[in-house]
């Protein structure tokens, strides 16, 4: 179930993202600092996992460069445009990051799971500020629509 909701939520981040129109008018600044930021995450993150993934290496690789690909792209609106609807994207999305390396640490480094609390903890919250974000986007095109 957590597997689906979550392919749901990249689903809509796409939607968000891709299908509506996209501007591509970001300064070469907010291009580098997204590219920076989420790109040396996926280096560490697929460093870290990519040799103990086994079978699922391919899985990894797309799960990695997908939330690479939405990371940068949230940071890059965010800079762009500062607000809560951007601001909630981005830091709902790092939360899922840093879910993503407790993970990694709980599998590749430890025995046993030492980081039993905090991964469902930051699930919850990364989910609540995604799906917060996508709320206070409807919330404005609502009050725009109502305007006319």
């Amino acid at each position: 179930m957590g597997v689906f909701f979550y392919w749901l939520m990249q689903l809509c981040l796409f939607i968000e993202f891709i299908v509506f129109p996209f501007p591509l008018r970001y300064s070469f600044k907010e291009h580098i600092l997204g590219i920076l930021f989420y790109g040396s995450y996926f280096i560490i993150f697929m460093n870290h996992v990519y040799s103990s993934l086994d079978d699922m290496k391919f899985h990894g690789l797309v799960y990695g460069i997908t939330l690479t690909f939405f990371g940068s792209l949230t940071l890059m609106k965010l800079i762009k445009q500062p607000n809560i609807k951007n601001g909630l994207f981005f830091f709902g999305l790092l939360i899922f990051s840093v879910r993503d390396v407790l993970l990694t640490y709980n599998k590749r480094y430890f025995n046993e799971d030492i980081f039993t609390y905090p991964i469902p903890i930051f699930h919850v919250i990364g989910f609540y500020l995604i799906l917060s974000a996508f709320l206070k986007k409807e919330e404005i095109v609502f009050s725009k629509r109502s305007k006319k």
